[in-house]
């Protein structure tokens, strides 16, 4: 005879326990929300908390899976320390909402009431306004600080896996509250912007391996991600292997390398634009030109500064795009290409002259009696 079963339910454990030791926010505390951004996800406002401007980020859904991936983002969010990684302040779990610290680039300071957080918008704004004139020298910083956050990411072994420039976050805080001249322009020739990683929705650590490469299989290029992809996602070959996490490093390098594109070429609206614009099935085409072993073609617009200023960020572009994963540098090489060119241009003994960038964001005799009301006696 079989005996009678007798079920015993198992007890769930809350999901919050893994975070309980972070700070909590309740969402009735945060007033005067100004919605700064909106996608799939949820919902991105503008906010001030204790006085102090932040920015919450509040998910649309609060089912059981939708919530394992609210408390991954956050036990990783919680657990990176760098000065270019968005930083975790506190979170909300009714409704699921995180807060992090807020980052912008004010362009008050050249006369110009604009404000943007990504460097999407950055280089859009520095492009259509000024021709990214004044604004040169920022690229390199850019590309450089850019590396830096991933590389302390792959070297705690997390991949990012949706690197593109609406990811990155652009900020001048660090100067645009000085009051003393000198030391305004000290930091603008020194460090004129600082940017952080951002959204790390899509991250992977060593001890959350992926079964496939495949991140998206979105079409709709215009949303950035699949014109960041690497040839071993945006081809679906090999999916049925198991991506390591050296594989998924080498991907972030691809994608650091289209975003070096972007930082060369603001006109363009995302990498292959030009290709496939007039073309109905944009992915499909974009496909074929990645199958092609062709890279995305360079706007004419900055040719110069192809050539001259913006001429390393190309070569690491082309580097970091090489077709076969295992031919792309690690990350921790590019950073220590900025390094080198750093002590090169130490050894130059031909310093930029002070202010010299802002005197090209206006007409020559206007930026002059500027700089004579800016600078010191």
């Amino acid at each position: 005879m079989f005996a009678i079963p007798k079920i015993i339910k198992s007890k769930k454990t809350s999901s919050l326990l893994p975070v309980s030791d972070i700070t909590k926010f309740k969402w009735e505390d945060v007033v005067e929300k100004e919605e700064i951004g909106r996608g799939s996800f949820g919902a991105v406002y503008r906010t001030k908390f204790n006085n102090v401007p932040v920015v919450v980020k509040k998910l649309h859904e609060r089912d059981e899976e939708s919530m394992k991936e609210f408390i991954k983002e956050v036990k990783l969010l919680e657990s990176l320390k760098h000065e270019n990684i968005v930083k975790l302040k506190a979170i909300c779990t009714n409704p699921n909402a995180m807060m992090l610290e807020f980052v912008n680039f004010d362009f008050r300071l050249f006369g110009d009431e604009a404000q943007v957080n990504n460097l999407s918008d950055f280089l859009t704004h520095v492009d259509e306004t000024n021709d990214c004139k004044g604004f040169v020298h920022l690229m390199p910083v850019i590309a450089e600080d850019i590396a830096k956050g991933l590389n302390y990411l792959h070297g705690i072994d997390i991949v990012h896996r949706d690197m593109k420039t609406a990811n990155v976050l652009v900020s001048n805080q660090h100067y645009n509250a000085l009051e003393d001249e000198e030391k305004f322009f000290m930091e603008w020739n020194k460090k004129p912007i600082t940017c952080k990683l951002s959204d790390f929705g899509e991250s992977r650590s060593r001890e959350i391996q992926t079964r496939t490469l495949v991140c998206t299989k979105t079409a709709n290029v215009d949303r950035g991600t699949p014109a960041y992809m690497a040839p071993e996602t945006i081809l679906y070959s090999d999916v049925s292997k198991e991506a390591t996490i050296e594989d998924l490093k080498k991907i972030d390098v691809w994608a650091y390398g289209m975003v070096l594109f972007k930082i060369c070429n603001p006109h363009i609206r995302y990498p292959y634009h030009l290709e496939v614009k007039d073309r109905k099935d944009k992915l499909k085409a974009m496909r074929t030109l990645i199958k092609e072993g062709r890279r995305p073609t360079p706007d004419s617009k900055y040719e110069c500064l192809h050539s001259n200023e913006w001429k390393i960020l190309l070569e690491l572009h082309n580097t970091c795009t090489m077709f076969n994963g295992t031919d792309r540098p690690y990350i921790h090489e590019i950073v220590e290409r900025f390094g080198l060119d750093h002590r090169e241009e130490s050894n130059n003994h031909s310093p930029k002259r002070l202010g010299l960038d802002i005197v090209q964001l206006f007409d020559e005799e206007e930026a002059y009696d500027t700089m004579d009301d800016l600078l010191p006696d």
